[in-house]
């Protein structure tokens, strides 16, 4: 299918998507019965898929494996007039990876029109509302193709100055239709409601699961393979577990709304926020759940206005290390971190977090916080007498973030308050 160019100011704005790869859909040492049991072809490349997790998410799939059509029992699907780099995006998209971008957007949006793919949609529509480096007339234009009423709206609303609105109004503006002249006319009042739309995991045809998830009271029909894809946890509970693996049904511990939002995050949902990001990073931590652990981070070093000792406090309970890095990164005090150093004085904190910490201090160009009583020891767990470094001997370094001292023979140290 021709995914058409949008020409702005004699620039070509191209649906020609990066190199790298997030996820890999032809690779055919899979064994079948854990990761795929179709073949779509597009554009000659082989792509090894889930026929039921496709129907989910588009309709010209559901209708293509599971209605009269020929194509319904063959193993291999050949589809005209498809972009193998749209495909792969695509697909990508609608398992929750961290895709789209401003080149290869138009793309999937328009692969995601015809195909009848709301999530796939919904995910670009988040991205031009929240990331996109596009102009105006760049996401008004995409929103009038794809006919995206919420991001119409929300562009209009985003016009600040005449020349921005002369982008959108670029012919006569009679050619504009009644609601796009009314959003104009009351755009600076106009209310812009979000409606957050969740994905059912408890009300699913027979033939698009395999496996029951019950946390709770809650059940959660899921694909097994799906989630086998997403997580080594699932794969070896699924597939590898001669006990587990004969089950339909998986009694699972913990809170059933955080579950359901991980669910979403790897079918493509946008619903990370302030209220849900620590439900779902701390289940896809346990359950190695790669995707949705990335877009947390991603969301928690971006986007996130969590106060900072708050997300210093998440990270240090789940040790999560690029949180950790990220929040450390971004103190910009000595007050900001005595803020977050621990106040019990029986805490030990690890030799990384210790690591970036002492990293930090040397930044600020001053000496560690009074708090801190330094100890120097050979064994990692085992601490020895303090040492209180000497202004005559004693020195700091930034070759490798340590206290050095011509009296002693290593400089390993943790730290702790003393008592």
């Amino acid at each position: 299918m021709e995914v058409p160019e949008i020409v702005v100011e004699n620039q070509t704005v191209s649906s020609e998507p990066p190199i790298k790869r997030l996820r890999q859909f032809h690779d055919p040492t899979q064994s079948r019965e854990n990761r795929w049991d179709r073949i779509v072809i597009v554009d000659g490349k082989k792509f090894h898929v889930l026929a039921a997790h496709l129907a989910m998410h588009a309709d010209f799939f559901d209708r293509l494996f599971f209605k009269d059509f020929a194509e319904k029992d063959k193993e291999e699907v050949t589809l005209n007039d498809f972009d193998a780099d749209d495909f792969q995006n695509f697909l990508e998209t609608i398992n929750g990876e961290l895709c789209i971008n401003d080149e290869n957007i138009t793309g999937i949006m328009a692969l995601s029109d015809y195909l009848g793919a709301p999530t796939a949609m919904n995910r670009c529509e988040h991205f031009l509302l929240n990331e996109t480096k596009k102009d105006i007339f760049e996401r008004y234009y995409l929103s009038e193709m794809f006919k995206i009423d919420n991001l119409k709206s929300k562009t209009i609303q985003s016009i600040k100055t005449f020349k921005e609105l002369k982008e959108v109004v670029r012919g006569d503006v009679m050619e504009l239709d009644h609601p796009t002249l009314r959003l104009i006319s009351q755009m600076e009042d106009w209310p812009l409601l979000a409606e957050i739309v969740l994905r059912s995991f408890d009300d699913i045809p027979s033939n698009r699961w395999d496996k029951i998830l019950v946390v709770g009271d809650k059940k959660f029909y899921v694909l097994g393979a799906h989630l086998a894809n997403h997580s080594s946890f699932f794969d070896n509970l699924f597939f590898k577990d001669p006990v587990e693996s004969q089950k339909t049904e998986h009694i699972l511990e913990g809170d059933s709304v955080a579950v359901q939002k991980l669910l979403e995050v790897i079918n493509g949902e946008n619903v990370i926020n302030e209220d849900s990001v620590q439900g779902i990073l701390e289940l896809a931590l346990q359950w190695e759940v790669s995707t949705a652990v990335t877009n947390c981070e991603r969301y928690l070093t971006n986007k996130s206005e969590m106060p900072f000792d708050e997300k210093w406090n998440l990270a240090m309970k789940l040790d999560f290390k690029p949180l950790k890095v990220s929040v450390i990164a971004a103190l910009k005090s000595s007050d900001e971190l005595q803020a977050i150093l621990p106040s019990d004085p029986s805490h030990q904190l690890d030799k990384f977090t210790m690591a970036i910490l002492l990293e930090k201090i040397l930044e600020f160009h001053e000496p560690p916080p009074e708090r801190f009583t330094i100890y120097l020891t050979d064994a990692p767990r085992e601490r020895s007498e303090p040492y209180i470094p000497d202004p005559r001997y004693d020195y700091y370094t930034e070759e490798n973030g340590m206290i050095r001292s011509p009296q002693l023979p290593y400089h390993l140290w943790y730290a702790d308050q003393p008592e």
